[in-house]
């Protein structure tokens, strides 16, 4: 995975993070005072973000805890690929993770479960900054409200043997 990507996808998945943690709620603690709110977040991640104690998710949930001294942190991660959110987060919503990854193509899913809330206007503001609009559009719903942060595009790549087709040939999926 490239550096760049990685810086990327950490920012994006500790604004998630961040995003999460406002809507806890709850009386705020005053780390100025030495008081601490006490916080339970729940995280599904890929297993590859989380093969061992020093994995990306551990190093990002680490620099979120120490970017938020205000709150004491219990995390509880599991293990829930993109491809599966959805379904997993439709078999009980109540039950899903505060943070979790999916796949572009599951956010009407997501919609008409009411699994999924819209990201508030300073986050919006800053995806529609820092993405290209077809991103943008990919976490959009039909209401025209935004409600994920994008963290990679879709790549797709074709590989071939030259010896069977010329480069002509390959100019066109036709």
């Amino acid at each position: 995975m490239s550096m760049t990507f990685k810086k990327a996808f950490g920012l994006i998945a500790a604004s998630a993070v961040a995003l999460s943690m406002s809507a806890c709620g709850g009386a705020g603690g005053d780390s100025a005072g030495g008081q601490s709110e006490d916080v339970s977040l729940s995280v599904w991640a890929p297993q590859e973000d989380q093969a061992d104690g020093n994995s990306w998710l551990a190093k990002m949930e680490e620099s979120f805890e120490k970017a938020h001294p205000e709150y004491k942190i219990t995390w509880k991660n599991d293990v829930v690929s993109e491809g599966d959110a959805k379904t997993k987060v439709e078999t009980d919503p109540a039950a899903a993770a505060d943070v979790y990854m999916f796949a572009n193509d599951q956010l009407g899913g997501l919609l008409d479960a009411e699994a999924i809330g819209e990201l508030g206007e300073n986050e919006a503001k800053q995806v529609k900054e820092q993405n290209e609009q077809s991103m943008v559009d990919s976490v959009t719903g039909t209401d025209g409200k935004i409600y994920g942060v994008p963290f990679t595009s879709n790549t797709w790549f074709m590989y071939y043997n030259s010896k069977k087709f010329s480069a002509d040939d390959v100019k066109s999926l036709d």
